[in-house]
């Protein structure tokens, strides 16, 4: 079922007695079709804006539909660059739809948040499968006095997403509708304007490169316990990292790396490996799906000096362990991997089929790698980076 949805605007004129004075509204606006199993969701971002002074130019640009989103019916985009819209279909639970869209001060005065909403709040009984959200594209909520200086962009995420719940008790059994209304109103700095805080929040991606010669950062490396480094692109979802590793390297890659960041601080890193479906018939007991290898800090590299001493064994290295026996099939096949050591940090065990490999140590290392000469690894000095020929 679609809903329509009429398009809203609103219009401010330049004031001559308050010559200071601008505002800027953006709406966002969307329908959503509740059911048991279907959404059906329109939103919109409009507005339109009178002033006087041309160097008053706040807009929306450079718009990015998000890696894994459903196709939409009408697909976002921006038109007179205060318009942003779209339409698209929710049909199964964990599905969504998200963007980002910049918000451009392209003028000469300073502007910042003087407010913004979003209604209807939802119901407890809505939160348990629908979730929307308008953040900064770290994470970051937006705030009132948050400033948007001349010059200066910030980047906007929006996300709709029907969210999977395992008792389907909790789904709506009959069709609904609910329309969603998003504000921010932009105005001329005063005394009041904060900066935005664009710290990194929450999980990214990288394939960053190691260079032995870099030193901001290191090696090029991302390091646990460090900032996250600004020279390092970073992804907000794994199709995103994959679809720029199979362009930097010339063909489709299985691994990656994971980062958890908090306040711009990466407090843990992974690497994530790909069984494809196509690699897991031709090795039986091979299962299919995206496996985590969760590092650990145990090495000083600066020093050559072990964190630990030698009976450590860090503790995700038997969740390691046993998530390369099941990814390699091990109970079928145990001949697919192997074991070294078996006391203390210089445990190892790394399992592999044609294309693929993997192993964990139990000194903290984790890596995985294919027939390529490419790969992903986390050392045990708490540093990480990808390579490739």
């Amino acid at each position: 079922m679609k809903y329509k949805l009429k398009r809203l605007k609103r219009k401010f004129r330049y004031n001559k007695k308050r010559s200071t004075f601008f505002l800027f509204l953006f709406l966002l606006v969307c329908s959503v079709g509740l059911g048991y199993a279907a959404l059906s969701t329109t939103l919109s971002i409009d507005g339109s804006a009178q002033f006087k002074d041309a160097r008053w130019n706040v807009y929306f640009d450079n718009l990015n539909v998000t890696s894994g989103s459903v196709t939409a019916t009408t697909a976002a985009s921006i038109t007179n660059t205060t318009t942003v819209s779209f339409a698209a279909r929710l049909e199964n639970p964990g599905d969504f739809y998200e963007f980002t869209v910049d918000v451009v001060n392209g003028g000469n005065m300073n502007a910042m948040i003087d407010s913004f909403n979003i209604l209807p709040e939802l119901t407890t009984a809505q939160q348990n499968y629908l979730s929307y959200k308008v953040t900064y594209r770290n994470g970051v909520e937006l705030a009132k006095y948050q400033k948007l200086d001349a010059g200066d962009t910030e980047t906007l995420k929006i996300r709709f997403e029907y969210l999977k719940n395992n008792d389907v008790s909790l789904y709506p059994t009959e069709d609904d509708s609910l329309t969603i209304v998003f504000d921010v109103t932009y105005v001329q700095t005063d005394s009041n304007a904060v900066e935005v805080d664009h710290s990194i929040n929450g999980i990214i991606y990288s394939i960053n490169t190691y260079d032995y010669y870099a030193t901001e950062p290191k090696w090029n490396s991302v390091w646990i316990n460090q900032p996250y480094p600004e020279t390092i692109p970073y992804f907000e979802t794994p199709a995103g990292v994959l679809s720029a590793f199979a362009s930097a390297a010339g063909k489709d890659k299985l691994f990656y790396l994971k980062h958890n960041v908090v306040n711009g601080i990466v407090t843990d890193s992974y690497v994530e490996f790909i069984v494809p479906e196509a690699i897991a018939q031709e090795n039986v007991g091979m299962v299919a799906g995206t496996y985590t290898l969760r590092a650990a800090v145990t090495y000083d590299k600066e020093t050559s000096t072990w964190l630990v001493d030698e009976d450590y064994i860090n503790p995700y290295f038997e969740s390691n362990r046993e998530i390369l026996k099941t990814a390699f099939g091990y109970q079928i096949d145990p001949s697919r991997c192997n074991e070294h050591g078996g006391t203390g940090r210089g445990w190892s065990f790394h399992c592999g089929v044609f294309g693929l490999y993997a192993d964990a140590d139990a000194s903290g290392y984790v890596n995985a790698n294919d027939a390529d000469g490419a790969g992903c690894s986390v050392y045990l000095g708490g540093y990480s980076n990808c390579y490739w020929e």
